[in-house]
């Protein structure tokens, strides 16, 4: 069907795209009225093997699987303007967005199992506030850093054996037990809630320990806060130093809700607030 031509006077046609090399990609270009986009058919093959008048791959030793192969991707392209044709006005559709639903109707992305690790983590990570959503994703790249391939894997493929080797390879760049817990944390709670909501039953936590480090105590003495309350500070830094008195004497609060509390925060002598870290009210 060399420049075949639907009732959305769309064309399709074979391009071999030999631009940047003496192999070329063939193609098959869509043209839009005087625009045209290009679907790869993951074919390379040379000009001496590619007879552009009869549209078939010639002097090559699978070219009988190959001119079947195109024919067929082919076909499917221009099975799947036809019908887009149907339910879309595609002459009045950016050129981008007709390839990128054709490609869509030939190559539609596999269904994604329930019990797939990585689409359930990305979920429950979007379930959280910006911050907390980032930190979880930063687990999700640690651990494919570690498994590339870790697409393909379920809950039951993340045994203890398997968590026992991702622990090793974070060891190698984080030293410290209780930071590389952060990471195991988070895959924990997305277990747990793969259970609660009934898309696994696997759970290699019971076998695997998650025991922090006992760390040093930081605490401050009594004179060490005397000493910093009565310091004397250039003047860029009074601001500074004034914050960390502020939430000393407020019982630790968070910078950012001290920079969002207005007049009204303050009831009866005393400031009432709604944490940003967890949404819960604080006196």
């Amino acid at each position: 069907m060399q420049g075949s031509q639907f009732l959305t006077l769309m064309k399709t046609k074979f391009y071999l795209d030999c631009r940047n090399s003496e192999v070329g990609t063939l193609k098959v270009a869509i043209t839009n009225k005087t625009l045209t986009r290009h679907i790869p058919l993951d074919v390379h093959i040379t000009k001496e093997q590619w007879d552009g008048k009869a549209e078939k791959i010639i002097n090559h030793k699978n070219k009988a699987f190959l001119n079947t192969y195109i024919t067929r991707r082919k076909l499917d392209i221009d099975t799947a303007i036809l019908k887009l044709s149907e339910t879309v006005n595609l002459r009045n559709k950016d050129i981008n967005e007709i390839k990128s639903l054709v490609v869509a109707a030939i190559s539609p992305e596999p269904e994604t199992p329930p019990n797939n690790f990585v689409a359930r983590f990305k979920h429950f990570a979007g379930t959280h506030k910006e911050h907390t959503a980032a930190v979880y994703m930063h687990t999700l790249k640690r651990m494919t850093d570690y498994y590339p391939d870790l697409e393909t894997l379920t809950f039951e493929d993340i045994n203890k054996d398997w968590l026992v080797a991702f622990e090793s390879y974070l060891a190698k760049t984080m030293p410290s037990k209780n930071a590389r817990n952060v990471h195991l944390r988070n895959i924990r709670a997305v277990f747990n809630d793969a259970i609660d909501n009934d898309i696994t039953t696997a759970y290699p936590f019971r076998k695997f320990s998650i025991r922090p480090t006992q760390t040093a105590k930081r605490s401050l003495t009594a004179e060490q806060l005397r000493t910093l309350f009565s310091m004397q500070v250039e003047p860029y830094a009074e601001k500074y130093k004034d914050l960390f008195c502020l939430a000393f004497m407020m019982c630790g609060i968070n910078l950012v809700d001290i920079c969002k509390l207005k007049r009204d925060n303050v009831v009866n002598g005393r400031i009432e607030y709604i944490r940003a870290k967890t949404g819960n009210t604080t006196l």
